[in-house]
């Protein structure tokens, strides 16, 4: 019998990849607390069934953001799909759109923007970083609207990235074969540098990450697009009103797996 459950799918995944790539993507920062606690508020949700209501015709679609889903369900943004399948992203692409959801492809997606969006039968949105070199960000923007991506998400939680242990006691890099191609290679470099003892992604991020984002940065990302820009990471109230005053058309909570 094939893998039935998440739980099977995860098992699979653990004895197929190596660790170092399995360490990458199931572990979380520092001492993986938050990791735990989303599992176990996971864990305490419920259904709480409704009984002699009619469901013969039963429907989930909705749009969001003008796009149309068959199912209310998006596809997180991230990085490097290639790490675990050779068509990366485009499989992904596939999925989503088989199951009518929505996917966000990563800022460091490892195939094309072209061919993710090629790929799809549903809506893409794409994610972004906010990094030192403004004019790769605007480059990249343009190039997403060209390619038919329907919204843009950028990840405001990420000045610096949490201390992911498993990565710095494995070395951990971006292996050579697996690049964000959307990016230029230059941009990219330090991702791919391993050494003992430190992590090419914490080593990415302090080299291209801008750090000193602003609500009064997203005048000039605004300025650039005619897209529907989401915030991913806001988690306060008085933070989600200054999104909207700050030319934001959605935003959305996150802790990325514990990982921040």
């Amino acid at each position: 019998m094939g893998v039935t459950t998440l739980a099977g799918i995860e098992r699979a995944a653990r004895a197929h990849l190596p660790r170092e790539i399995w360490d990458f993507i199931e572990g979380g920062s520092g001492a993986e607390r938050t990791l735990a606690a989303n599992r176990e508020a996971f864990s305490r949700y419920a259904f709480r069934p409704r009984t002699l209501v009619d469901v013969s015709a039963c429907s989930p679609a909705t749009t969001l953001l003008g796009s149309p889903l068959a199912l209310p369900v998006g596809i997180a943004p991230m990085a490097y799909h290639r790490l675990v399948d050779p068509e990366g992203e485009t499989a992904t692409a596939r999925a989503a759109g088989a199951a009518g959801a929505l996917l966000v492809a990563g800022m460091f997606a490892s195939r094309t923007l072209e061919d993710i969006t090629a790929a799809a039968t549903g809506p893409v949105w794409l994610q972004l970083y906010w990094l030192r070199e403004r004019a790769a960000l605007a480059a990249l923007v343009e190039r997403a609207e060209a390619a038919g991506i329907s919204a843009l998400v950028l990840t405001v939680d990420a000045p610096r990235i949490g201390r992911r242990l498993r990565d710095l006691r494995n070395g951990f890099a971006i292996p050579p074969a697996v690049r964000a191609v959307n990016l230029d290679p230059a941009l990219m470099a330090a991702s791919h540098r391993a050494a003992s003892g430190s992590s090419g992604i914490a080593d990415h991020a302090r080299e291209q990450f801008d750090p000193s984002l602003t609500w009064a940065d997203l005048g000039w990302l605004r300025e650039r697009t005619r897209l529907p820009l989401v915030l991913k990471g806001v988690l306060t109230p008085e933070h989600a009103s200054l999104a909207v005053d700050n030319g934001a058309d959605a935003r959305g909570g996150a802790n990325p797996g514990g990982r921040r």
